[in-house]
């Protein structure tokens, strides 16, 4: 059996917890979706450099109808309680969008720059074009036509090495080995 780091042994008890979503224990799917949740924010922070105050780390998202699309606000909540204030999270299609994200930017006037990410686990279409495209109505072109300096940072979550150790972690847990 290959020896896990921590982020996996945390993927693979947050996996066990979110199984008793089929049992009904929705209290128990809550707790693991907090986890899940952190041990995401934890690999992201591990491979991306320190906060700047005249910077924002602006994650795009998919969204969804689906219930769990408030995970998307969580997730930003949790990056703060980790201490990264900086970091702000949209979604293309859903909710927080970019104008929830454009209105937190303007309640901070010494940001002078954006850096752009894709909050998807390979960063394909909606990160080449929505995103980082040179269209009008990309987030790039929206945030460059306010003055903001933009950069954009195209590495999807599967390019995270903690993000990738979690999904081994999940596959484990379900595969039933320990």
């Amino acid at each position: 059996m290959n020896s896990l780091t921590e982020t996996g042994k945390r993927a693979r008890a947050a996996s066990r917890v979110l199984a008793c979503t089929t049992t009904g224990q929705r209290n128990a799917a809550l707790t693991a979706i907090a986890a899940a949740l952190e041990v995401n924010a934890a690999a992201v922070l591990a491979e991306l450099p320190e906060e700047r105050e005249d910077t924002a780390m602006i994650f795009m998202g998919h969204g969804t109808e689906h219930y769990v699309n408030p995970s998307y606000a969580q997730l930003e909540y949790v990056f703060h309680d980790l201490g990264r204030r900086d970091f702000l999270i949209g979604t293309v299609e859903g909710y927080p969008a970019l104008e929830q994200v454009l209105r937190r930017m303007a309640e901070r006037p010494e940001v002078k720059r954006a850096v752009l990410c894709p909050l998807m686990v390979v960063a394909g279409d909606h990160a080449k074009n929505d995103l980082a495209g040179a269209d009008e109505d990309s987030w790039k072109s929206r945030l460059e036509s306010l003055g903001y300096e933009v950069l954009c940072n195209l590495k999807g979550l599967g390019e995270y090495r903690g993000v990738r150790e979690m999904f081994v972690g999940h596959a484990l847990a379900a595969a039933g080995e320990e």
